[in-house]
């Protein structure tokens, strides 16, 4: 009977060593699987909050497009109310001095007034003319631009030249207040410079 319980004490020993191993065995796998699930779950964190500085970088630019793009709707919509200013406007007409011999200098604008009662025109003439022209004139300065108005549309024939000031459509610059009268820089000057 001592020797039925050494033995049955070797082998409870046995199973013992034997299912220690085991569970030593699953708890260092559990612990592994654990170990790795954790670095997941950290992997996942991190994935997540980049996601979220994506989402949140993605809303910022998504506010931004969306202010530009007001931004362009307004500015639309005042270019299409100054375009609709500038169609009911009346239209301003230039006529042209010196189409066909061009001549360096600047682009003077005069208006040239027919009076309605002049003598040696008729009166087809005067309704043809229509009041008042602005008449663009190329010329080194405004005295020379002067003379040439008056020589082609001489006073004794009912013609009245105003003021003669540098072209407004031509000008590169805007001429300071209280600074001098000088002219714009002409078209062909521009190039060379």
């Amino acid at each position: 009977m001592t020797m039925l319980l050494l033995y049955a004490s070797v082998v409870m020993l046995a199973l013992g060593v034997f299912a220690n191993r085991a569970v030593a065995r699953r708890l260092t796998r559990v612990r592994r699987d654990m170990a790795a699930e954790e670095q997941a779950m950290r992997d996942l964190d991190r994935d997540l909050l980049a996601a979220q500085r994506a989402l949140r970088d993605a809303e910022r630019r998504l506010e931004e497009a969306d202010a530009r793009i007001e931004q362009g709707r307004a500015a639309l919509q005042a270019a299409e109310a100054d375009l609709e200013k500038t169609r009911r406007m009346p239209v301003e007409r230039f006529h042209v001095f010196d189409r066909l011999e061009p001549r360096p200098g600047v682009i003077w604008a005069a208006r040239v007034e027919l009076a309605t009662d002049a003598t040696s025109g008729t009166t087809r003439l005067a309704a043809a003319w229509g009041g008042a022209r602005t008449y663009l004139i190329a010329a080194a300065s405004q005295r020379e631009a002067l003379d040439r108005l008056t020589q082609r549309f001489p006073r004794n024939t009912g013609y009245t030249v105003g003021t003669v000031s540098p072209c407004g459509l031509f000008a590169t610059r805007k001429p300071r207040p209280g600074g001098t009268d000088e002219a714009p820089v002409p078209a062909a000057d521009r190039k060379r410079a």
